[in-house]
């Protein structure tokens, strides 16, 4: 296997983006010309040295990749966090949250709740197979995802028979409509 065939393989086999796994191909031999520098790039490595190189270049080439691979871990850690925030919390608050506000207190003069419950549930899924329960519970959950799309509606609490859910936290004045809605929409979904 030679550095090509090593580089590719990271690439295209262990899907490694050049971020996460840098790879600076140094030529076996002095002075190999353009094609050793192409080649090397279209097989995947971030950068090239040519032989003969001074080990503070390499040294710099080394920090250079370190710094955009630790860039790259940060931007993906970044997006995780974003990720878990935006589905935990009102966008709202994820949105302080992000930008650095550690100690968040927020007033709100009028909220919604709604509280979703499939009544005597132990009951309800004792009388159906596990498949039919699965099914039913799916439809409400899918309805409930479905309605909310675009509304500022945030689910707080869920568990297996329903879940809670606020609205108002955004200060929208229509918070008690968009539940009433919801509401409705999801008694439908149980009863079809």
């Amino acid at each position: 296997v030679n550095g090509y065939d090593f580089c590719r393989f990271l690439r295209e086999e262990m899907h490694f983006a050049s971020e996460q796994m840098p790879v600076i191909m140094i030529s076996s031999e002095e002075n190999p010309g353009e094609r050793f520098g192409l080649d090397a790039l279209r097989a995947g490595a971030q950068d090239v040295i040519a032989r003969p190189y001074s080990d503070e270049d390499l040294r710099k080439r080394v920090r250079a990749a370190i710094a955009m691979q630790q860039e790259f871990t940060m931007r993906r850690k970044m997006r995780e966090r974003r990720s878990v925030l935006a589905a935990s919390l009102p966008l709202m608050l994820a949105e302080r949250v992000l930008s650095g506000e550690t100690n968040i207190v927020q007033e709100y003069s009028m909220l919604s709740i709604l509280s979703f419950t499939v009544c005597d549930f132990s009951e309800f899924s004792s009388d159906r197979n596990p498949g039919q329960v699965f099914a039913i519970m799916n439809q409400i959950y899918n309805t409930f995802e479905t309605f909310v799309g675009d509304q500022q509606i945030f689910k707080f609490r869920a568990m297996a028979e329903g879940f809670f859910v606020v609205a108002g936290h955004d200060f929208d004045a229509s918070h008690t409509e968009s539940l009433t809605g919801l509401g409705l929409a999801l008694l439908e979904a149980a009863h079809s």
